[in-house]
């Protein structure tokens, strides 16, 4: 099934028209529904939960929810006070929850690794985006940094499904 990037978060200068985007995992991976690990990235080993829509006969518009500090991926995708997200797939969406680096690959992680400043020249945490002022946050000043490029190189291999 191809997918047509209608994505909650924008994107758009990361990921190309539909028509252009070229679908592709890393070498030798392959993407399934439910908990997807060890996905490498950039000298990393991430993760991310697929909840596809229930007719994947045709082409579906993309949910990516991202999870706060205190709140657990599965939490996020699950839990009705945490928004329930995994229920969009039941409209059609296919639903996207990465993982954050900060949890080890652990869909189930609430704990306290992921609350708090950022580090390496990142605002905050749980996710690496928004760099800090000054030097601290020199070296992403013309990047987009490791999170931002995840969801992209994500979103491209689910979309080979």
């Amino acid at each position: 099934m191809m997918l047509r990037l209608a994505l909650a978060l924008s994107l758009t200068a990361a990921v190309p028209a539909v028509g252009a985007t070229k679908y592709e995992c890393p070498e030798g991976y392959q993407v399934k529904a439910g908990l997807n690990t060890d996905f490498p990235h950039k000298g990393e080993m991430r993760a991310f939960v697929v909840v596809p829509p229930t007719d994947t006969s045709k082409a579906a518009p993309v949910w990516v929810p991202l999870t706060g500090t205190v709140e657990s991926t599965n939490a996020n995708l699950n839990v009705p006070r945490s928004g329930a997200n995994a229920r969009l797939a039941q409209a059609g969406f296919m639903v996207i929850g990465p993982v954050r680096n900060c949890s080890k690959q652990n869909p189930d992680d609430a704990t306290l690794a992921c609350n708090g400043p950022g580090k390496d020249g990142w605002n905050w945490m749980p996710w690496r985006e928004g760099r800090q002022g000054g030097r601290a946050g020199d070296k992403w000043r013309q990047d987009e940094g490791p999170d931002s490029s995840f969801y992209v190189a994500m979103l491209k291999c689910v979309g080979t499904k």
